[in-house]
């Protein structure tokens, strides 16, 4: 048994997955903090830190990666699965490949960290925390792509709830409002290769480009949602964490008449 939990996390180079590493550190868990690119974890070295490189989407990646956890600390005791992106842009602008690699980055590689981390559970034990979105309950214009990927997420999350239980493991899902990170930067350079010339929707781009920057209008600091989701692991388990601006009112937005929803989201993106 290790002395000390240990927390394997993805997307760990900055915003929520650095502050989630940061923080466990602080309370005493033993970290692995994991990102496509090691060397942009900005954290002092740390006898309890293991940084390690991992493209989530790589199976090969991914197993070099159990294979290094095992032999550090033996066994893995959370896995938090933040590694992911928003594809913005209208649906029929985006290419096969540019949908595919939304739904495999957030829906299908979390699932795949999964399986690899199972063996690695203490028996009867372990969690996995889905960093998950606000946007699993609300599609909006301009971002389907994203919140098709991040419901997908809660409604697999789900499933996998009810299965691994038979397991003694437990599956929680962040409902995320607006955090403070990279996430509007990052988005706005997929921008780039999702507004077509040809688009029936190019006149459209300030809406566009507003919504991708969305997530950035008054924002929660990193840091003080990082707190919230490690303070739980102390606690039992639950289905679903709201956290963040947003994560309680933007909900009840999908509550409304479907028509009310419709001509409020499309008033606010230009589809008059």
């Amino acid at each position: 048994m290790s002395p000390k939990p240990v927390i394997l996390m993805t997307g760990c180079s900055s915003g929520l997955g650095l502050a989630l590493a940061r923080q466990a550190l602080k309370q005493s868990y033993a970290v692995i903090a994991t990102a496509r690119r090691v060397q942009d974890i900005s954290i002092e070295p740390h006898e309890n830190l293991l940084t390690l490189s991992l493209d989530v989407t790589q199976p090969n990646n991914i197993a070099h990666v159990m294979e290094q956890a095992a032999s550090w600390r033996g066994q893995i005791d959370v896995l938090i699965n933040n590694a992911g992106y928003g594809q913005m842009g209208a649906l029929l602008d985006l290419s096969a490949e540019q949908l595919n690699q939304q739904l495999n980055t957030n829906v299908t590689a979390p699932i795949a960290m999964i399986k690899a981390t199972l063996p690695l559970f203490p028996k009867r034990q372990g969690r996995v925390i889905q960093i998950g979105s606000v946007s699993a309950k609300l599609s909006t214009p301009f971002a389907g792509a994203y919140c098709g990927s991040k419901a997908a997420l809660q409604i697999m999350s789900d499933a996998l709830r009810m299965e691994l239980s038979e397991l003694g493991v437990s599956v929680c899902t962040v409902q995320l409002g607006a955090v403070a990170s990279e996430f509007a930067n990052n988005a706005q350079k997929g921008l780039l290769d999702a507004i077509p010339t040809h688009s029936k929707f190019s006149h459209l781009k300030h809406y566009i480009e507003a919504r991708a920057n969305a997530s950035q209008q008054h924002p929660t600091a990193a840091r003080d949602v990082a707190v919230k989701i490690i303070h739980s692991l102390n606690k039992p388990p639950t289905a679903y964490l709201k956290i963040a601006n947003g994560s309680h009112a933007l909900p009840l937005l999908a509550l409304f008449p479907v028509k009310l929803t419709d001509w409020i989201l499309k008033r606010k993106f230009g589809l008059n």
